[in-house]
């Protein structure tokens, strides 16, 4: 049991950080270059 809890609070985390690198990055390109997201 608590193996399973242990693996279940990595993988929130890896996920929790996936997402925060994720929505960071895609400020970065939103405010680097703008009309990139205009043509796609």
């Amino acid at each position: 049991m608590n193996n399973l809890l242990f693996y279940g609070s990595v993988l929130f985390s890896l996920t929790f950080a996936e997402t925060t690198n994720s929505k960071i990055c895609m400020k970065q390109q939103l405010s680097m270059e703008p009309h990139k997201m205009d043509s796609s």
